[in-house]
């Protein structure tokens, strides 16, 4: 898996921004395994691009209201590629996440969440709700003890 990750805001530590690319990539393969995928995004046949760009609040807030009409700053986006799954054989485009640290105190979750709307799920009714936050918080946590984590968290 490719993952290009941007700082334009050139404030978030190395330190965090260095496991990112990982940790896209095992939420990538931790939700193929848990929702009963074949595995062709996560697996070393795939050549899976994503790009994560970290933005100051201003950004984030023109992207808010120039995509979804909102006109305040927000944690993150998420723009998907459309047909990333039907593209067997070629590269496959994820798409984009655009996070503001500023307006969180978890990048991990945010690189998750993002992730997560990247590949089709969403948070609309509560249902979807409870699945994604689910989903999010099994990654996180598996990523927190196993993975490596740019915080410290303790294993159950």
């Amino acid at each position: 898996m490719n993952v290009i990750v941007n700082d334009e805001t050139e404030g978030v530590s190395a330190s965090i921004l260095a496991p990112l690319p990982a940790l896209a990539a095992f939420a990538l393969t931790t939700v193929e395994a848990s929702s009963g995928l074949p595995g062709r995004l996560a697996s070393a046949d795939s050549t899976v691009n994503l790009s994560i760009t970290l933005v100051d609040e201003a950004e984030i807030r023109r992207l808010n209201n120039d995509y979804r009409g909102i006109d305040e700053p927000t944690d993150v986006l998420s723009f998907p590629c459309d047909g990333h799954l039907e593209q067997a054989g070629e590269p496959i485009l994820l798409g984009d996440i655009v996070i503001a640290p500023a307006q969180t105190d978890d990048i991990e979750l945010m690189v998750v969440h993002g992730l997560l709307h990247v590949l089709g799920y969403d948070h609309e009714t509560d249902e979807d709700a409870a699945l994604m936050e689910a989903l999010s918080d099994d990654i996180l946590s598996a990523w927190r003890c196993h993975g490596q984590p740019a915080s410290a968290a303790v294993c159950r």
